[in-house]
C-alpha cells in the first residue's frame, strides 16, 4: 500500500469505524443503548457521504493535503484533520444538524473521525515508507 489513493482510503475506512464506535459509545449514557441513538441509522448513511468527502476533499485537493502534511507535526496534522472533517461535514451535509438540538453529537463523530483521520494516515505512511523498498509514491 503506496500510494495516496489507497493510503487514505484505508485511513478513511479506520476513522469512519472509529467515528461510528464512538457514536455507539455515547449513544450508551446519552440513550440508555446503541440503538437510542440510531447508529445503524449513521452507519447506513454515513458510508455514501464518507465515499463522496472522500472523493471531493480528500483526493481532489492531494497536493495541498500533502503539502500540509509535510510542513506539520504529527498532532498540527491531527488538528487540521479534525478541522478539515468538520468543514467538510459542514459543507456536505451538518448545516441540516445545525437546527436540532442534539447537533454537537453527529459534530463529535466528525471530529473523531477527522482526528483518527490524521493519526491513521500518518502511521500508514510511515509504515509504507519502512515496508516498501522504493519511495513511497505520496511524494
Amino acid at each position: 500500500m503506496k500510494s495516496y489513493t489507497y493510503l487514505t482510503l484505508a485511513a478513511m475506512l479506520i476513522s469512519w469505524a472509529a467515528g461510528l464506535g464512538g457514536h455507539a459509545l455515547l449513544s450508551i449514557p446519552l440513550y440508555g443503548s446503541v440503538a437510542g441513538g440510531d447508529t445503524q441509522m449513521v452507519a447506513f448513511w454515513s458510508a455514501p457521504f464518507m465515499l463522496l468527502a472522500w472523493g471531493l476533499f480528500i483526493l481532489l485537493p492531494e497536493k495541498w493535503i500533502l503539502k500540509v502534511y509535510r510542513k506539520r507535526s504529527r498532532w498540527g496534522f491531527v488538528l487540521f484533520t479534525t478541522g478539515y472533517a468538520l468543514l467538510t461535514f459542514t459543507l456536505l451535509i451538518g448545516w441540516i444538524f445545525l437546527q436540532s438540538g442534539n447537533f454537537w453529537i453527529v459534530y463529535a463523530d466528525a471530529a473523531v473521525i477527522g482526528g483518527v483521520f490524521g493519526l491513521a494516515f500518518r502511521l500508514l505512511v510511515r509504515w509504507s515508507e519502512k515496508h516498501y523498498r522504493r519511495p513511497s509514491s505520496i511524494y
